[in-house]
């Protein structure tokens, strides 16, 4: 069976789960899509683990902008596949937190090239590249093999570049908190010097005049104090 094929087969056992409820429940958060059919997250995952596995066939989901295909693409590529090209790619159909959370967290945060994709995206001037970027770091820090110290230094800086320049244009969503508090929490457990220089960082966002870095830094606050 060729990836056509499989692409009809996994389609239609997809659309005998679809939901017209859940569709108008995702558009009132926001949560858009060319074409959805309403399937649950995770009956998307559970179908898609149940094919094999296959790279061009995960690309040739992700390419018809609907919704179960490309979040079946993420369950049935895997992160060692992943290219810099495909992220990119992938990256102009970010437009929704879901998109993102299950792209970045679900596949990309394993790449070859996911740390330095994710410090370059915090750079960009692109809200959802931002979170992806920010979710991508700190899904891979909870693989501490995976990533030296030097590595966790360049996120940290990037983070915290990111988390100042957006604040200070008056909106910094609550996902890009959580994602970030996630971030920080898991760089200072790497060691006492990234310890301290995460309090260093979340003392500033205590005295900052932005309300959003406030709430960031009582979040990681208590978290910090739970790091031996």
């Amino acid at each position: 069976m060729d990836d056509t094929a499989r692409m009809i087969a996994l389609l239609r056992r997809l659309k005998v789960e679809m939901n017209g409820a859940v569709v108008e429940a995702m558009q009132e958060r926001g949560i858009e899509y060319p074409l959805s059919y309403g399937v649950s997250v995770p009956t998307i995952q559970q179908i898609a683990r149940e094919c094999p596995p296959g790279h061009s066939l995960a690309l040739l989901l992700f390419r018809q902008q609907v919704r179960e295909l490309m979040l079946a693409a993420v369950y049935v590529d895997r992160p060692e596949w992943v290219t810099s090209d495909q992220m990119e790619a992938w990256s102009r159909s970010f437009t929704n937190t879901e998109i993102v959370e299950q792209v970045a967290s679900g596949l990309f945060f394993g790449a070859p090239d996911a740390l330095s994709r994710a410090v370059d995206w915090m750079e960009r001037e692109n809200g959802w590249l931002n979170y992806a970027a920010l979710l991508m770091a700190g899904k891979r820090l909870a693989f501490p093999d995976t990533v030296d110290p030097v590595q966790v230094e360049s996120l940290v800086t990037a983070a915290d570049a990111l988390l100042r320049r957006v604040a200070a244009k008056g909106h910094l969503p609550a996902y890009t908190i959580r994602a970030a508090v996630t971030l920080f929490r898991r760089a200072a457990s790497f060691s006492p010097i990234l310890k301290a220089r995460v309090s260093l960082l979340n003392a500033a966002y205590a005295h900052s005049t932005d309300p959003a870095l406030n709430a960031l830094s009582e979040e990681l606050g208590w978290q910090l104090d739970y790091i031996d």
